[in-house]
């Protein structure tokens, strides 16, 4: 999925909804932006679609602190690697591969792990905007062949990459539609690892 896309995807669903809330707030005062809109918590199950099924999010957004804003945090992993494959080889890199062998790159994997911080915003009593920043660690793997099927599973078998392994910066948005009053839905996008962000909700109002 090419970044740029997905960049694209985080910006619209960030601001996106920036037209509909200034129509909302006409006339209205500032520490009451949003009158329908209580102050929640909501905990629930987050994913980055394809790259990491696993995911936590908790979110808290309150009508009369930070000025109507809320604080959203979220961590999303891989639920498998190549580790788990029964080819890879943890005492060989990828640059001993380049080094010594004249075996080529089959297939290449990143397995991430993420987290991530973002301001909320609501937009109307059901719909809730947000828009952030994390850090997303890579670890990178190639897959080579060895022709004589000496190497790993019939001649299959992954390393570790450490020159492409690391940390990079992730940039995500989206939104939260409520539907009833204890779940919402979550759409969104990030960019490391580039994807769609999907996730399920579970609201506790406090007033």
């Amino acid at each position: 999925m090419p970044q740029t896309f997905v960049r694209s995807l985080v910006l619209t669903l960030a601001f996106a909804a920036v037209p509909v809330a200034a129509r909302a707030q006409v006339g209205v005062p500032a520490s009451r932006s949003m009158p329908g809109m209580p102050t929640r918590i909501g905990i629930g199950y987050v994913a980055n679609i394809p790259n990491q099924l696993v995911g936590v999010t908790g979110h808290f957004v309150s009508p009369s602190l930070l000025g109507g804003l809320g604080l959203y945090v979220d961590a999303k992993l891989d639920n498998s690697s190549p580790e788990d494959e029964e080819g890879f080889l943890p005492d060989l890199t990828a640059e001993e591969v380049e080094d010594t062998r004249n075996d080529g790159v089959f297939h290449d994997e990143g397995s991430w792990q993420t987290v991530n911080v973002a301001l909320m915003k609501p937009v109307t009593s059901q719909l809730v905007a947000y828009a952030g920043a994390g850090v997303s660690k890579v670890t990178a793997y190639n897959q080579y062949f060895d022709e004589e099927r000496q190497m790993g599973r019939l001649g299959f078998y992954w390393v570790e990459d450490e020159e492409k392994s690391g940390t990079r910066a992730n940039f995500m948005g989206g939104v939260f539609f409520q539907l009833g009053e204890s779940f919402a839905v979550q759409m969104g996008g990030e960019t490391r690892p580039a994807g769609f962000t999907m996730g399920v909700t579970y609201l506790l109002p406090l007033r």
